[in-house]
């Protein structure tokens, strides 16, 4: 049976960059930067550039990026688990990747920050 005939809730695409944090196979506390390509009811798939940090059954920590609004950065957090790893071909233009499909494991939680003002100078005006 192909792939997409696996799974049991329907894919829809997303784009969303992504701060993944946890600990490697080796046990080493890591930070990789993703990008979240598609979701649906079981899970999201994660493209990595670093393949080598990842393994199943793995607890991982996720920031989303949300688009901004004005002058703060919108993120959603949450704990995931690693349920499968598929190498994706590199390119001519790409280097060594993989998708990697992550189930959530907690609630998911927002956070803002207020973003640097670019010019400070004008910040505090009244």
């Amino acid at each position: 049976m192909p792939f997409s005939e696996l799974r049991t809730f329907d894919r829809k695409p997303i784009d969303f960059e992504v701060e993944v944090t946890g600990l490697s196979q080796a046990s080493e506390p890591f930070s990789d930067w993703g990008t979240l390509r598609d979701i649906s009811g079981g899970g999201v798939g994660l493209v990595t550039h670093n393949p080598g940090y990842y393994e199943c059954n793995q607890e991982l920590k996720l920031q989303i990026k949300l688009p901004s609004v004005d002058e703060l950065d919108a993120f959603m957090l949450c704990d995931v688990t690693v349920a499968w790893i598929r190498s994706i071909e590199p390119s001519e233009l790409e280097e060594e990747a993989a998708l990697i499909g992550v189930s959530l494991s907690s609630q998911m939680t927002f956070e803002s920050r207020q973003r640097p003002s670019d010019n400070p100078e004008t910040e505090f005006e009244s």
